[in-house]
């Protein structure tokens, strides 16, 4: 049984804001998975590692042992009635949708994010961080965001609750054959979410290639449902062609 917002956090592993990104095969996923995350003493900008710009593309998911999806994606600019600030959407193709804003200090963050396979909406209060405006070695970033579970169709009431986020810059992998400037960034980010139907942790390691955007995710949830045993689901995404 399935939390019903789990698919919510789910897009936080299918986000491929790629702009120009080569594409990847599992086995090299496999590759970068086993080898070490090596140490660095650079910092990191939030604008760097995510560039917000207009873009179409493809991804690839893996969810479990299920068989493997391709699925269709864009990130566009939108100003909306009583915004301030341009958000941005990013939209996956039948599955969902993802508002982000960037912040005058740099953070990037989710604003609301809508599921189509669970039929929710989720809005965070404040926006839920989703990368600080810049990651320093060594350095843990935490934030907390309330957040509201409704029903896609009708706009109903589903949950409430809270989700805790803490980020990490791991380090950085070589890409093989092109060079260090080429290195891939890599960001530990974990979610504790407290809702009153149920509990979940979610782990997500992600890949950058500064100045393009995402390479790679991988996503563990747990779920927790009250009287029930916990359970597990994972997921992976690749940039497509």
């Amino acid at each position: 049984m399935r939390i019903f917002v789990c698919a919510s956090w789910l897009m936080l592993a299918v986000f491929a804001l790629t702009s120009g990104c080569q594409s990847s095969s599992w086995a090299e996923q496999a590759r970068l998975e086993q080898q070490a995350v090596q140490p660095t003493d650079k910092t990191f900008l939030a604008k760097d590692l995510l560039p917000l710009r207009k873009h179409s593309g493809h991804r690839r998911i893996r969810n479990g042992n299920k068989p493997e999806q391709k699925v269709a994606e864009s990130l566009r600019s939108s100003q909306e009635p009583g915004q301030e600030k341009n958000l941005w959407i990013h939209t996956v193709q039948g599955v969902s949708t993802t508002y982000l804003q960037q912040e005058e200090d740099g953070s990037i963050r989710v604003v609301r994010e809508e599921s189509l396979d669970d039929g929710v909406r989720v809005e965070y209060e404040p926006a839920l961080l989703y990368l600080p405006a810049q990651l320093q070695p060594g350095q843990e970033y935490q934030a907390k965001s309330n957040m509201k579970v409704f029903n896609l169709k009708d706009g109903s009431p589903r949950g409430q609750g809270e989700n805790q986020v803490t980020i990490k810059l791991l380090g950085v992998q070589p890409v093989a054959g092109l060079g260090t400037d080429k290195e891939l960034v890599v960001v530990q980010t974990s979610h504790a979410i407290d809702l009153n139907v149920a509990d979940a942790k979610v782990q997500i390691y992600t890949r950058y290639r500064p100045g393009q955007g995402i390479k790679s995710e991988n996503l563990r949830q747990q779920t927790i449902l009250l009287g029930l045993l916990p359970s597990v689901e994972t997921k992976s995404s690749l940039v497509a062609d």
